[in-house]
């Protein structure tokens, strides 16, 4: 199953749906369209374009999908490597041109090269699903890490999605 890198495929040839759907365990589904991937810059959150500007030296997109951030980093003359589960994504990044693209998982790829900047863009510092896969998340970022290297990644507050009619915030 390779949903994202389907739609994505898909939407490159002109023949998508225009919308992922999205179903959760732990949140309310939510409904995603396949342009998001394909943002330029200036269509990006201001926490996005920050971490942007903020990166340095080699960088590492971690769950860089169809490669928007890698593109725009690349165009400003800087050295990218796209990391994504996801074949579609991968293959939807070389298709746009990324330059460097590794198709794996990212809690079990061995890497020989170390970078300055790894980026987790569109919540994707919570690729491990819960605040132990974080811990893992963070210490094989610092593996990966060159001495005086950053961590940047964004995270959208979703207590939202778990609140009740009276303002409470339910849980599960």
């Amino acid at each position: 199953m390779d949903a994202f890198g389907q739609a994505a495929l898909d939407f490159l040839k002109g023949i998508s749906d225009e919308f992922i759907y999205v179903e959760s365990e732990t949140m309310e589904d939510d409904v995603i369209p396949v342009k998001h991937l394909f943002r330029d810059y200036s269509e990006m959150p201001k926490c996005e374009q920050v971490a942007l500007d903020n990166a340095k030296g080699e960088i590492l997109d971690v769950g860089g999908g169809a490669g928007s951030h890698c593109l725009y980093l690349e165009k400003k003359g800087m050295n990218t490597t796209l990391l994504d589960y996801s074949a579609g994504l991968c293959e939807v990044s070389a298709k746009l041109g990324i330059k460097s693209i590794v198709h794996h998982d990212f809690f079990s790829w061995k890497s020989k090269k170390k970078y300055d900047s790894i980026l987790f863009m569109m919540n994707g510092i919570g690729i491990g699903g819960n605040i132990k896969s974080f811990q893992k998340t963070i210490k094989k970022s610092f593996e990966l890490l060159n001495n005086g290297g950053q961590i940047l990644f964004d995270s959208t507050d979703i207590s939202f999605c778990y609140e009740e009619e009276d303002g409470s915030i339910l849980l599960p």
